[in-house]
């Protein structure tokens, strides 16, 4: 009995990641660059009305939603490379405002909080989901790194990546 006590506690104490009203777009994972040496993959957006991982709560202002973007970055280099999570926006595509990453989590059972401005090794590639917050009646069909803006291409179904950057060159 004792054992099932601390698994609940472990379960749900630190915590699933809970999404209130999730909805989940697949999108085509094209590879995108953050750098000359860093490359990124976006496999799906989720939209949530609000964000709860463990002791951790995210609920956009009015008029908002919570959107994660969940991306794959690969250092490609043979060096240590530094990524800024805070260089990447999501773009409402109608009155063209920038809306910043506010949180940068580990994938998995358990949503950790990271840091937004890690390092990745030289052929490593790490996972995470960026916590935006976005308004609550558009879809995210744009976002821009380091000054390059990129379309989120939606599909039905998850894809297997693919090699092609998707720049538009802006």
């Amino acid at each position: 009995m004792r054992k099932y006590i601390i698994l609940l506690i472990i379960l749900f104490g630190f915590g699933f990641t809970t999404p209130s009203h999730a909805q989940t777009f697949y999108v085509a994972p094209d590879t995108y660059k953050y750098d000359d040496s860093i490359s990124f993959t976006v496999t799906q957006v989720k939209q949530l009305k609000k964000l709860q991982t463990g002791n951790f709560y995210f609920t956009p202002d009015k008029g908002f939603k919570a959107i994660e973007l969940y991306v794959a970055i690969t250092n490609n280099s043979k060096n240590i490379k530094n990524i800024d999570f805070e260089k990447f926006y999501l773009v409402d595509s109608v009155n063209k405002m920038r809306y910043v990453a506010k949180y940068s989590m580990g994938e998995g059972l358990v949503g950790t909080i990271g840091r937004m401005q890690p390092t990745i090794n030289k052929g490593e590639t790490k996972e995470r989901k960026l916590v935006f917050a976005f308004p609550q009646d558009i879809k995210p069909e744009l976002f821009m790194t380091n000054g390059m803006v990129y379309h989120l291409h939606y599909t039905d179904k998850p894809l297997a990546p693919a090699n092609t950057d998707s720049s538009d060159g802006n």
